[in-house]
């Protein structure tokens, strides 16, 4: 009966609220109705389950690789987040499966000017929150300053070079920068562009993610850590009528037998992401269609340079040329993904055609910690995500630095504990996964720079931010990759992080799942998708 509890809390929540009476009257009447829905569910054995009889299917269960940390794109900082997002929390701009960055809550691109440091952003006219709260102007000025100013906000980096947010009038905003930002688009077309009910921030504020609340085609109406996040389908929703499904079950599974024997079974309408090792054979398995996706996404190991062995840039070397992302990609992935030394995608403009990568070389490794005067083995504390596959290729990444002379000890976590253990900087290596952005800087300075987002590690060198600040304010493609190559070059000397592979995307799901595509960046987008069984 736990969705009865959430429910009643949201409705408690709701009389209480500091918003408008539109706002409570309107939380209240929701909750009360799927309190009476899951309660007449719980009384009576025999109502029809979403689906059964001739009607068609409105419930759809998918599988998630992690779970979400927070539901709050302020605070969020995982995959898993950004996985529910999709569905609930739209932003100013979106991206197409071209890569191309396109208006989503915005009416049109930026209006950039001359010199690069104000930007004007229209604003769609047709938009309410899940809420029914109005979207406009203030709403998107509200969220872009907490995303900015919030102790803590994961965003903040993303949008240093913004300095201020104007309202120009009811739907146009006006950003000033500090210097010309060509990632600020993309970076809008993320979390850092997602806007939330200034009544329900007003409400919550750091609570937040208990009842988030955007413009979507879904809306959270459980979520129990863990096991489940359901969402139900708003009726407020600019497009609802694109939005086939009433509810959406998410389930975090990661357990790869797990996701694949539910596949099979039915139990699973979508898996996000099948494993190597059974890919071949669901291709060939009737009721069941899979895809692989050219991805955006990144696999690497940050190294502690703050603290351990990795202090030294000799030992960091060594650790590079001890490991081989291709017999790793061929053990462990069934050589299905893509070894590589740099962060931009194979897809993308700025990928890097004739860079040289660090062929593995146990002999110098070797020779390198002698030279650093080191005992050995090294040992090294390495973190990962508990999955399946992931424990698998730790436990090679173990086998082959012991060639070389280090002890590694693989230490799984779940996403929470990695996250935070990472922040605190309690690793020597950790194995990250990053899903991708459609701009360089995001896959690169994200890592690199002094203030990256997901620079556990504490790289820090002011060349190489120099280096990557000074691609940032270049508008032109070929200038830039040109820029973003010296600039790798520098980060690939300094060995601060050891590229894997850029992993593709998996998907399988159920042949009554129809109109479902997977997008290079991996996220579960269902509007427009339906279920015929």
């Amino acid at each position: 009966m736990s969705a009865v509890s959430y429910t009643r809390g949201s409705f408690q929540r709701a009389r209480a609220s500091g918003g408008s009476a539109r706002s409570w009257r309107r939380r209240a009447w929701t909750a009360f109705v799927t309190a009476l829905l899951v309660l007449s569910a719980c009384s009576n054995d025999d109502t029809p389950a979403a689906g059964d009889g001739d009607e068609s299917p409105t419930e759809i269960v998918v599988s998630m690789l992690e779970d979400a940390d927070t539901l709050d794109p302020t605070f969020g900082q995982t995959f898993g987040g950004r996985y529910v997002f999709a569905n609930m929390c739209e932003k100013l701009y979106d991206i197409t499966v071209d890569l191309e960055i396109i208006p989503q809550l915005a009416a049109d691109l930026p209006e950039v000017s001359e010199d690069g440091l104000t930007v004007s952003i229209p604003l769609r006219r047709d938009v309410v929150f899940n809420d029914d709260e109005p979207f406009d102007a203030a709403a998107v000025k509200t969220s872009l300053d907490r995303h900015r100013e919030a102790a803590e906000s994961a965003r903040a980096g993303e949008l240093a070079p913004v300095t201020n947010v104007e309202t120009v009038d009811d739907y146009t905003v006006e950003l000033t920068l500090s210097e010309p930002y060509a990632p600020l688009t993309a970076i809008l077309a993320d979390r850092s562009g997602m806007i939330m009910s200034p009544a329900a921030l007003e409400e919550l504020g750091d609570d937040f993610t208990q009842d988030p609340v955007c413009v979507g085609p879904y809306t959270v109406a459980e979520r129990v850590v863990g096991d489940r996040i359901v969402l139900e389908k708003s009726d407020v929703y600019y497009d609802a009528d694109q939005v086939n499904i009433n509810r959406v079950v998410m389930r975090p599974i990661p357990d790869a037998t797990v996701r694949v024997a539910n596949l099979r079974s039915g139990e699973l309408d979508i898996v996000d992401r099948l494993p190597t090792t059974d890919y071949a054979q669901l291709e060939n398995e009737d009721g069941i269609v899979v895809d692989s996706v050219a991805s955006l996404a990144y696999d690497s190991i940050v190294l502690n340079l703050k603290a351990g062995p990795f202090e030294d840039a000799s030992v960091r070397e060594a650790f590079e040329l001890a490991l081989d992302p291709a017999e790793i990609n061929t053990n462990v992935y069934n050589g299905l993904h893509t070894p590589t030394c740099q962060p931009f995608p194979v897809t993308g403009p700025y990928f890097l055609e004739n860079l040289a990568c660090t062929a593995r070389d146990v002999n110098e490794a070797q020779a390198l910690l002698q030279q650093a005067g080191v005992d050995t083995p090294v040992p090294v504390d390495l973190l990962l995500l508990n999955d399946t596959l992931s424990v698998r290729r730790a436990e090679l990444i173990q086998a082959q630095a012991a060639d070389a002379g280090f002890e590694v000890e693989v230490r799984p976590a779940e996403v929470g504990t990695l996250i935070d253990d990472a922040a605190a900087g309690n690793f020597d290596g950790v194995i990250l996964t990053w899903s991708g952005r459609v701009d360089p800087d995001g896959n690169f300075a994200t890592f690199q720079h002094t203030d990256g987002g997901q620079n556990f590690g504490g790289a820090s060198d002011p060349d190489i931010d120099a280096a990557i600040e000074e691609a940032r304010a270049v508008t032109d493609t070929e200038q830039r990759a040109a820029l973003y190559a010296d600039a790798w070059q520098l980060a690939m000397d300094r060995h601060a992080q050891v590229s894997l592979m850029s992993p593709n995307i998996l998907v399988g799901w159920r042949d009554g799942v129809e109109g479902f595509e997977m997008l290079p960046d991996g996220l579960l987008r269902l509007k427009g998708v339906s279920l015929t069984s």
